[in-house]
């Protein structure tokens, strides 16, 4: 089962889609991870703010975010979730010293 990061298993994963009105706001259940949009290596962030949306026929594509690393205004694609690694910030090293998985 996912605990509150989004982690289930070690993998990261996109909040499922919840329905207000025929419309996904999932994006509201923060914290979950995010990655960034336009960016040709990857890094996922951990969302714990939503900003504004980008609507395309009901689906939240697009989310305009503020990162538990501190970064704001950091456009994140939805559907988007390949990564190379993650932010050592948003995603501290566990107590016992193991890195964090990306997928």
């Amino acid at each position: 089962m996912a605990d509150v990061t989004g982690k289930s298993a070690d993998l990261l994963v996109e909040p499922p889609d919840r329905l207000r009105e025929g419309l996904d706001v999932s994006f509201e259940d923060v914290p979950y991870p995010i990655v960034p949009a336009f960016t040709r290596r990857p890094v996922v962030h951990l969302a714990v703010e939503c900003e504004g949306v980008d609507w395309n026929r009901g689906m939240s594509v697009r989310v305009l975010v503020r990162t538990r690393c501190g970064r704001t205004n950091l456009f994140a694609d939805r559907r988007g979730m390949s990564w190379v690694a993650e932010c050592r910030r948003c995603f501290p090293p566990g107590p016992d010293g193991a890195e964090p998985r990306a997928v």
